[in-house]
């Protein structure tokens, strides 16, 4: 009988623990109620990349009309401050969205 209670309370720890780490964070902002993923249509995907005399981006919009990818590159000149240009080139590329 107590071997039967405790089986029941592992078994019952398992489930909740399991559920804990496999259910996902959900935020009201664009996402589905079906999967709780965020709503990744109009997504912004850059890269930052080192170069002689500054950085150059790249951002990616997917066009869905298109159904390919819409490819800028943007140059940060050696001395300006990184940060604060990719805030202002992700801002515009938000705008165009």
């Amino acid at each position: 009988m107590i071997r039967m209670i405790w089986e029941k309370m592992m078994k019952w720890g398992w489930d909740y623990n399991r559920n804990l780490r496999e259910e996902p964070i959900s935020v009201d902002i664009g996402l589905s109620s079906e999967d709780h993923r965020p709503d990744m249509e109009k997504a912004i995907r850059f890269s930052v990349l080192p170069a002689r005399g500054g950085c150059v981006m790249e951002t990616r919009i997917y066009n869905k009309k298109e159904r390919e990818w819409d490819v800028v590159s943007h140059v940060i000149p050696d001395g300006t401050d990184v940060a604060e240009s990719v805030g202002k080139i992700v801002a515009m590329e938000l705008w165009k969205v």
